[in-house]
Parts: structure tokens; C-alpha cells; sequence
């Protein structure tokens, strides 16, 4: 049986392949500068920062890799979706079942990040 969330380690290697590959968005192969390869081209709200994820600039690296992250915001405890066109989040499997880890990015980034988060239950909301 296949499981549907990456473990970290398949994101760490992403991460290390895209990096070692050219996709930082300047395309050096040092540092984590991946976002914009990660991100869809669209639905973004704009940023200035020099090569992240909501500036236009670099437009030969967006979306570079396919993988067509959307900024999708979360859910809060309101129940309410919040920073939509900012944040994109995507959850990563560890050892224990009741482990994750969370990976990250908003408009403002260059990088991706990881937080490891301790839950029970996890529901997965998928809106096509």
C-alpha cells in the first residue's frame, strides 16, 4: 500500500535534489533558495523581496520544478481559512503514526522550512 504524505526524509531529499540541481531561484547549487521552483505561478500575493516566492522577478525559475505549490493559507481555529495568497503548508510523515512534521513557505521566502507538530488526529482538506 502506498501512502499518500511524504515522509521528512523524502522532503529533505527534494530539497537536497532541487538545491544540488540549480533550482534556487538564481541558480546556484548553495543554500536553500528553492521556493520559487516550488511555487505555482499564479495566486500569489506580490512581494518585493528580491527571489521569493511573490516577487515576479527570476520568471525562468517559477514553478521550475513542477511541483505547483498554492498558497493556500490555513485553517485557524475560528474555523476560517486565513492568509490565502500567502502560505502554502504541506504536512510530511515521521516514524511514530502520531508525528508530523509540517513544511512550509509564504510570499516573502526564498526557502522552505519545516516544523515538526505533535498531533492525534490529522484531517486532510483537499478543495478542487
Amino acid at each position: 500500500m502506498k501512502k499518500a504524505v511524504p515522509s521528512h526524509k523524502e522532503w529533505l531529499d527534494l530539497k537536497d535534489y532541487l538545491i544540488a540541481n540549480g533550482f534556487n531561484y538564481d541558480g546556484t547549487t548553495e543554500g536553500n533558495k528553492i521556493a520559487k521552483s516550488l511555487a505555482s505561478s499564479t495566486w500569489w500575493i506580490a512581494s518585493t523581496w528580491v527571489g521569493s516566492v511573490g516577487n515576479f522577478d527570476y520568471p525562468e525559475y517559477r514553478n521550475k520544478s513542477g511541483f505547483f505549490a498554492l498558497p493556500g493559507g490555513y485553517l485557524w481555529t475560528d474555523y476560517d481559512f486565513h492568509d490565502v495568497g500567502s502560505y502554502s503548508y504541506w504536512w510530511a510523515l515521521e516514524d511514530d503514526q502520531f508525528e508530523y512534521s509540517r513544511w512550509d513557505m509564504s510570499r516573502h521566502d526564498r526557502d522552505i522550512s519545516s516544523a515538526a507538530v505533535m498531533v492525534k488526529h490529522i484531517v486532510f482538506l483537499f478543495v478542487v
